[in-house]
């Protein structure tokens, strides 16, 4: 296997290139695909590398993520925002999106992002509401909708 600076490409005995990387957990994250060339794996990497540091593309496993992991590495790839942005955003996951809001919702943190349906959030939505009130429901829906969308894109 080939190292780089970012993941790594292997040519395999079929003859097509495999391109992997890892994750900052450790996990190793491998294309789904194989390629033709050593340069087409390379694009993938370069591309891989460059979605991460928007933020466009988290692990393509991303679904079997907790919401809380998720959510906080989201925020650390976000890019080129004002620190007190960083620090509003920090507050509004810890605060009204990640723990439990009401006995009766679980604690979208520790749910798997696969795991999280409209019903659920819904009902996360309606709690945060009654016991936060209207603006700050409104406010960490946002966020959620965002950290989601992130999570849909990968």
């Amino acid at each position: 296997m080939g190292n780089r600076q970012f993941g790594s490409v292997r040519k395999l005995p079929s003859g097509r290139w495999q391109a992997r990387y890892q994750t900052i957990d450790g996990r190793r994250v491998t294309a789904r695909e194989t390629f033709a060339t050593k340069t087409d794996a390379t694009l993938w990497l370069d591309r891989s590398r460059a979605d991460r540091a928007s933020g466009l593309r988290f692990d393509p496993r991303a679904g079997e993520i907790k919401l809380d992991d998720f959510a906080r590495e989201w925020l650390t790839q976000r890019v080129g925002i004002a620190q007190r942005t960083r620090e509003i955003y920090a507050s509004q996951l810890r605060l009204h999106i990640l723990p439990t809001i009401d006995e009766t919702v679980p604690a979208l943190g520790r749910v798997k992002l696969v795991d999280l349906n409209p019903d659920l959030v819904r009902s996360w939505y309606r709690a945060l509401q009654v016991q936060r009130g209207a603006s700050v429901a409104a406010k960490a829906y946002t966020r959620l909708r965002q950290i989601l969308g992130q999570a849909r894109e990968r």
